[in-house]
């Protein structure tokens, strides 16, 4: 699917001498170097938002509807995110340290079981031709169970039996978008026939809390298209942006909290969410991007980041720390930078595609797969490549690189397993999770890696018994989402493909022990 060209140019008070940094007097991106030869360190440039009241302080121009009675009321609540125990990054992505969610924790049991086995899969539901294919990101869980987005509502499944425990239907068309993290066992869903809505679902409570439809203010008159919605959780608010507009509400009350001004120049191209609130941002028609993290009730800038002249922001590989992905020259991601706690950028690393296996999707911020984070440390995948017989590889095998996020130069390489290529996908306490994948030959394996030393070693060997079943839910790999909790590893598809069971996308989620 192409990506559609960018809303035009609006006005913006920040265009206006004396409001903005980047007014006619000063433009601090004539002074930044090409993409070749970045600087390590940005330049501090003062925060180009903050100075207009009761401005929302960020996104070049946006004033926001900020309800000051309900700002002054709400205390934040206080965020799981960082310190649950569920393990979740996407074959690595931006949310793979434990996360929220209940129970007795998600991390690595030494007793665990040596040899793992399909215990339940769960079909893909028919996509129409006519759709090609069908986003279906959402997976987050909840005391004994594992909740999946469907095409009709969110179905939470029992983790031991894939007993359905409950279910909630969208009020309407499909589901869409959703926020891929869970903030207090709080998720956010976008459905309808256009995805004109969201609703607030409480995961601990098995009930929905709110629906919402989103803001339709198209000057013309014409159906607003709410395609490519990224959606963020931070505290007690989700926010929401789409192709020119985005909008935030109060979770506890479903209340608006701040909405882009009409005209704005600068846009939100999408939130991320977790312990923080970030926010990527475009000013103009191929204008700058600019990286910001936001107070969520008032939706102001506490800082902001701006991205090396002729680079665009794509996607956001961690919220905290913040890492996010840029690309220079292409519409792909080729660097990661990576951005300390002032707004400053604190080191970058390169993502040569010949050399780097990621894979970050092309019209979303989220999530990529084969990249873990942490608080000091990117650990990711290297491309394939044939073995080495004298090294004692032989097939497509890869490494796992450890990049220092101080000085973005690697800590330790660490050699996979002999045959077939690792894919790294969530931490937990000194291990690092991998996956390697089932092969038409042999069932796959999870493989531990001492985040400190890069020692390898096998955890869980799945059975050749259920290797048909392994085999089918993982299929051609692109895209799969791997998680791990309570001892489980968890496959589910981030999109389904027309044809649904008998089409390449046979299973909706798969559980393996």
């Amino acid at each position: 699917m192409s990506q559609p060209p960018p809303p035009p140019p609006g006005q913006n008070s920040y265009n206006s001498p004396g409001n903005s940094p980047y007014g006619n007097s000063y433009n601090p991106y004539a002074q930044q170097q090409p993409p070749q030869g970045w600087p390590v360190q940005q330049p501090a440039y003062p925060a180009p938002y903050s100075p207009v009241a009761p401005a929302r302080g960020l996104s070049g121009g946006r004033i926001a509807a900020v309800v000051a009675a309900v700002v002054a009321a709400v205390v934040a609540a206080v965020l799981v995110v960082a310190g649950g125990v569920w393990l979740v990054a996407f074959r690595g992505g931006s949310h793979n340290q434990a996360q929220g969610g209940g129970g007795s924790g998600g991390g690595i049991d030494a007793q665990h079981h040596s040899q793992g086995r399909l215990v339940w899969d769960k079909p893909s539901p028919s996509v129409p031709s006519s759709a090609g294919l069908k986003p279906d990101p959402g997976v987050w869980f909840s005391g004994d169970d594992v909740v999946k987005t469907t095409l009709s509502g969110v179905t939470a499944y029992n983790i031991d039996n894939g007993h359905e425990d409950w279910t909630i239907a969208a009020p309407s068309g499909t589901t869409c978008a959703v926020s891929h993290e869970a903030v207090n066992d709080k998720i956010a869903v976008q459905y309808g026939t256009r995805c004109e809505n969201v609703m607030l679902i409480d995961l601990s409570a098995h009930r929905r809390l709110w629906t919402k439809p989103l803001p339709s203010r198209n000057g013309d008159g014409s159906p607003v298209e709410y395609d490519y919605t990224q959606i963020g959780i931070s505290g007690d608010v989700v926010a929401l942006a789409w192709e020119g507009d985005s909008v935030a509400y109060q979770i506890g009350t479903d209340k608006m909290l701040w909405q882009l001004q009409d005209g704005a120049q600068c846009t939100d191209k999408g939130f991320a969410g977790g312990t923080q609130l970030i926010d990527v941002i475009q000013c103009g028609f191929d204008g700058p991007y600019h990286v910001a993290k936001l107070d969520p009730m008032s939706g102001k800038a506490l800082w902001t980041w701006d991205a090396p002249a002729g680079t665009s922001v794509t996607n956001v590989l961690s919220v905290d720390p913040v890492v996010v992905g840029i690309a220079a020259g292409s519409d792909l991601i080729t660097d990661a930078l990576a951005i300390d706690a002032s707004g400053r950028t604190r080191s970058q690393f390169a993502l040569d595609k010949s050399k780097v296996h990621i894979d970050c999707p092309a019209n979303d911020l989220m999530p990529c797969n084969d990249v873990v984070v942490d608080s000091g440390t990117a650990y990711i995948a290297t491309a394939s490549a044939q073995g080495n017989a004298a090294q004692g590889t032989y097939g497509q095998v890869n490494e796992v690189e450890a990049i220092d996020l101080s000085n973005g130069q690697p800590k330790w390489v660490s050699r996979g397993d002999k045959e077939r290529a690792l894919e790294v996908f969530a931490e937990s306490g000194n291990n690092l999770l991998a996956y390697m994948p089932v092969s038409f030959q042999s069932p796959g394996a999870i493989y531990r890696i001492d985040t400190s030393t890069g020692a390898v070693t096998r955890y869980v060997q799945f059975s050749s018994s259920t290797q048909s079943g392994e085999n089918k839910a993982y299929g051609v790999g692109t895209g799969m989402g791997l998680y791990w909790y309570r001892e489980h590893f968890f496959m589910a598809p981030q999109q389904i493909y027309a044809g649904g069971s008998t089409g390449t996308t046979p299973v909706l989620i798969a559980a393996f022990h």
